[in-house]
């Protein structure tokens, strides 16, 4: 209908426009001959209209329907002409894209080298791009789409059996926009805006901090039910105003692209610091997914190797959300999961893994989600059994935040919240907004935080509980405290993952709202040495593409916090309490038996799993420790 009408008017430009999407269409519908005749139409009318934009889109779908329909020799010029005008248009975005579909051609037809130089000048033209963007989640939400010739990349390499070179793309493609805040510091706006800009930025946070606490009275009284609307809109206002703030000025953009990825001598000298005993990277693609493992060579060098798993991104993301559903659930049946995945991701890496007692996984897209921890190999044995598991955003970033471990306060000093009063009203709303979140009181968290902060000695805890568990406290008090330990609610913010937040009492401070959001704990500068967030689901977050998991973990990272023990899906009260003091008493010996936050969360793990009710993974499984593991 929309192509008639524009064909009655004469409007050749939406015609292009209306007969692409009726080709992509008919393709999905296995139509192709008539997809090709139909993008054939779209050529010669953008040709017409001297739409170049439009005729390098035609061409490049075009040309992937012919590599799609076997007939790549057809698709080589077609690219080739859409790479030319895009660069002749200087449209950066649009080369990227058709040099890497180009270099998939190549590929197809076994011109490897071709192929690589072509996802080389895709590659430079995505760090370009990168230097350009604002900086925190804004940015990592352009480069999303960007990995895409890093995988590709990695794909091509480890099919050619070159595993180092395919290391090195993969750790370029991950945690970037958190690696530049590491290395260079959050920009300071505030330096930067105009009199006019700073009034605007306060006018903004007042309205943000006024609508939390509109949101908190509504969800306590009641009332009109558009205050989360209101200020879902007034977090994308904020957003905007960032933005338009980086564009106006440039020196706040930080500069991307020019920090080089770990090398495996790096990763060697990780080995030999006992960062970990062993690394494990993987790299998620639509049409495949590939792991690499890092370990200690001969004289102390490091040695990679690689393995092509045949998953689908689509199929890896169902086998991963059914075996977590499994276990949230305590169903029985689990173990033929566990096992399958165990035997998809790890079985392929045994014998490099065999000697580990530490491992580092460095996870990617829908393994974000999975407690490797969990996974058997074999009928009676977990993963645990074998090896205590961390989790980091890239092998880079841990190097990164080894470098700059900060002093902290204090060797053991405790800083606990537990058990806030969350009002009747506020907990039935939040339970009927956010479907099945729970802020019902926990009593047990008093108990857990009371017996932990007894294991660290009244001289060296401070302990906030009920009523006093506020948002106002945490701020003031955690840059102080080497350990911090949150037994509060978790709200994990699937629209807005740096919008999670902590929920505390109800503030006396009016500047605050009584949640704890995770973009303001970037904005803290913290000394701790680990953070355990004794809450559901802590460690969900937006999955950003290359990044990990954007979330409560992320934030802790930017504020200067290495390592944090976060959940992955709703725990059990009462067996989380007696895995958080094994998890303590554990961390308090580490001194003496050498372990790292990894073994002693392994060692908590292992403790709970002993006592019959507590054997299923449910009930010791959800935790995982993400960071440097010091």
């Amino acid at each position: 209908k929309a192509l008639a009408i524009n064909t009655q008017l004469g409007n050749p430009y939406s015609m292009a426009r209306n007969l692409g999407m009726i080709a992509l269409v008919q393709k999905s519908l296995g139509n192709f001959d008539d997809s090709r005749k139909t993008l054939d139409q779209v050529i010669e009318i953008s040709q017409q209209i001297n739409d170049r934009d439009g005729m390098i889109v035609a061409l490049e779908n075009r040309a992937v329907l012919d590599i799609e329909c076997g007939d790549t020799v057809s698709a080589i010029a077609p690219l080739e002409r859409a790479v030319r005008m895009s660069t002749e248009l200087g449209l950066r975005e649009r080369e990227w894209r058709a040099r890497m579909n180009l270099a998939d051609a190549y590929s197809s037809l076994g011109g490897i080298a071709e192929a690589q130089e072509e996802l080389e000048r895709a590659i430079a033209i995505v760090e370009d791009l990168r230097r350009s963007l604002p900086g925190d989640e804004l940015a990592q939400r352009a480069f999303v789409n960007m990995v895409f010739p890093y995988n590709a990349m990695v794909g091509l390499l480890v099919d050619n059996k070159r595993a180092v070179e395919a290391f090195q793309f993969a750790e370029r493609s991950k945690a970037r926009v958190l690696l530049d805040i590491l290395r260079q510091g959050r920009a300071d706006t505030s330096k930067a805006m105009t009199a006019v800009e700073s009034n605007r930025e306060r006018e903004l946070t007042a309205q943000l901090t006024r609508l939390n606490q509109d949101y908190r009275q509504r969800l306590e009284t009641g009332g009109e039910s558009t205050a989360q609307g209101k200020l879902r809109k007034a977090q994308l206002e904020y957003e905007a105003f960032i933005t338009g703030l980086y564009a106006a000025h440039p020196q706040l953009r930080l500069e991307r692209g020019d920090i080089a990825p770990v090398s495996v001598d790096e990763v060697a000298a990780l080995l030999k610091q006992r960062a970990a005993d062993a690394f494990v990277e993987f790299v998620v693609t639509n049409d495949a997914t590939y792991l690499f493992t890092i370990t200690a060579g001969a004289r102390g060098a490091g040695k990679v190797r690689a393995h092509s798993i045949a998953v689908t991104k689509s199929d890896l993301q169902k086998e991963v959300m059914a075996f977590r559903d499994l276990l949230a659930a305590r169903d029985l049946t689990y173990g033929a999961a566990a096992q399958k995945l165990y035997d998809r991701l790890l079985r392929p890496a045994e014998a490099e893994l065999r000697d580990a007692r530490v491992v580092c996984v460095v996870a990617d897209g829908p393994l974000w989600e999975l407690p490797f921890q969990a996974l058997k190999p074999g009928p009676t044995r977990f993963v645990i059994d074998r090896h205590a598991i961390f989790y980091a955003p890239s092998i880079t970033v841990l190097r990164e935040m080894m470098s700059k471990r900060r002093d902290h306060a204090g060797k053991t000093h405790l800083l606990a919240f537990g058990n806030p009063v969350i009002p009747t009203q506020v907990a039935s709303r939040v339970h009927a907004e956010y479907r099945d979140v729970s802020l019902a009181p926990v009593p047990e968290t008093e108990t857990e935080v009371r017996r932990i902060a007894a294991l660290y000695g009244a001289q060296n805890s401070r302990v906030h509980l009920r009523r006093d568990a506020r948002e106002e406290l945490a701020k003031a008090e955690a840059p102080a405290f080497a350990v911090l330990h949150f037994a509060t609610h978790g709200i994990f913010d699937d629209q807005n993952a740096l919008s999670s937040r902590l929920v505390f009492s109800p503030p006396r401070s009016p500047t605050e709202d009584g949640f704890l959001e995770a973009r303001e704990i970037m904005q803290l500068k913290l000394h701790a040495e680990v953070a355990v967030l004794s809450a559901c689901e802590t460690a969900r977050g937006r999955i950003g593409a290359g990044e990990g998991v954007i979330g409560m973990s992320w934030a802790l990272f930017v504020a200067g916090c290495p390592t944090t023990i976060v959940s992955q899906w709703k725990v059990s009260s009462a067996s989380t309490t007696d895995l958080m003091i094994e998890l303590h008493r554990a961390l308090l010996a580490s001194d003496r038996a050498n372990r790292s936050a990894a073994e002693a969360l392994r060692h908590a793990a292992l403790a709970v799993r002993a006592k019959p009710a507590y054997r299923h993974p449910f009930y010791w499984s959800p935790f995982v420790a993400v960071g440097t593991n010091r």
